[in-house]
């Protein structure tokens, strides 16, 4: 990483008076790495930039005894436009061809563009540029559609099944979750589907208050607490 540091600038961040200029061309963590570059120029002057940057960085992995993982390798071409004087990712992203040639190979293989809209899972958490959270909450409800499916095919005590819930069904659904920012509406939707089979499973009727569901059991509830609170609390 030192060494791509010397040789890119990355992406350039410029005070407003323009007299500090910091060039950041990666961050990593473990083993994942992510590379940017921008420019205020034409379109050739970004596509040559990462193109060089991405190669360099394949060819630095290459040398110090690693290599891309080319199914994991993809890019978004991020292009701003100004509404009321505020900045807004736009919707339309040009497309930038970029290949890369690993090691010793004399094939380029090309690394796959998403749209700024799309959202790719990074470190267990689904967010897309452009801020929206449409994969993550799809990804969050299919787990709320099969973890109870597969919960209620337990037969074990009450004292195990609240231990279960707590220790492996909750932390399944909110990892990461203090990183998006779900509405009362979407948390309800979920905690819907999750709710009625979870209390089958711990032979309760779906009807049970959920008052009472979510309250403490030193009160005399069984602390299924609602996931838009755990949200605020992640």
């Amino acid at each position: 990483m030192d060494a791509l540091r010397r040789l890119h600038k990355g992406i350039l961040f410029q005070s407003p008076d323009g007299s500090k200029e910091v060039g950041h061309p990666i961050d990593g963590i473990v083993d994942d790495t992510t590379v940017g570059t921008n420019t205020t120029g034409e379109f050739q002057t970004i596509q040559e930039e990462a193109q060089v940057l991405a190669q360099n960085w394949a060819d630095l992995l290459w040398m110090s005894g690693g290599v891309l993982e080319h199914r994991k390798c993809y890019y978004y071409n991020i292009t701003w436009s100004w509404n009321n004087g505020r900045p807004v990712i736009s919707r339309y992203n040009l497309e930038i061809p970029i290949k890369i040639r690993r090691g010793d190979s004399t094939k380029w293989d090309p690394i796959p563009q998403h749209p700024s809209s799309k959202a790719v899972r990074n470190l267990g958490v689904r967010l897309a540029p452009d801020g929206n959270l449409k994969d993550k909450f799809g990804h969050l409800l299919g787990k709320a559609n099969a973890i109870p499916a597969a919960f209620c095919k337990l037969r074990i005590s009450f004292k195990k099944w609240l231990k279960a819930y707590h220790t492996v069904m909750i932390p399944m659904l909110t990892y990461a979750l203090s990183v998006p920012h779900f509405t009362r509406k979407e948390m309800d939707y979920l905690q819907g589907k999750l709710l009625p089979s979870v209390l089958n499973a711990g032979h309760f009727p779906t009807c049970f208050p959920r008052a009472v569901a979510s309250a403490p059991t030193k009160v005399g509830g069984i602390e299924l607490s609602h996931l838009y609170f755990i949200q605020g609390f992640a």
